[in-house]
Formats: structure tokens, C-alpha cells, sequence
């Protein structure tokens, strides 16, 4: 991931608990001969991930000086149409 002046230009994601199966059809990252895996795989466990969203976000913010903020949907949906909160 690169970030510049607060912006990432590529992404961010984990593979939890997902059909990997896709990953084995293109090059991720565009790098080669890589095999994607996943926390579930990795572990052999597939319980107590419920939070893992959660706690990932808030590890996130904290890695980078940040305070995490839950939005509802309907927030979100009046800020993109220009909506004041």
C-alpha cells in the first residue's frame, strides 16, 4: 500500500473467510507466482471473527494517529449528495 499526502493509490483489504478460488484466475498486486490465502486458512479457525472488522479499523486508525469514527449509511449517503450532517 502507498500512501501520499493521505491518499492511498492502490488499496487495502484482508481476506478473512472468502472463495479464493478468483485469485487463482488473475495475478494479484501483479505479482507473480503468489498464492492469496486467508486469516481463516492461515489459522484453521473460523470462529471469533465477527469482530474482525471491527477491531481491524480501530488497529488501522491507531496505526495511524487516527480516531475511528462509525458512520451510519444514511450519513454517508447525504454527505456524498452534498447533504450538511
Amino acid at each position: 500500500m502507498h500512501v501520499s499526502r493521505g491518499v492511498t493509490t492502490h488499496g487495502f483489504a484482508i481476506n478473512v473467510d472468502n472463495d479464493l478460488q478468483p485469485f487463482e484466475w488473475i495475478v494479484p498486486c501483479g505479482i507473480e507466482h503468489v498464492l492469496m490465502t486467508s486469516v481463516c486458512r492461515e489459522t484453521g479457525r473460523g470462529d471469533h471473527l465477527d469482530c474482525f472488522r471491527k477491531r481491524m479499523a480501530y488497529r488501522f486508525a491507531e496505526a495511524f494517529g487516527r480516531r475511528q469514527r462509525l458512520v451510519s449509511p444514511a450519513r454517508l449517503e447525504g454527505a456524498r449528495e452534498g447533504v450538511p450532517a
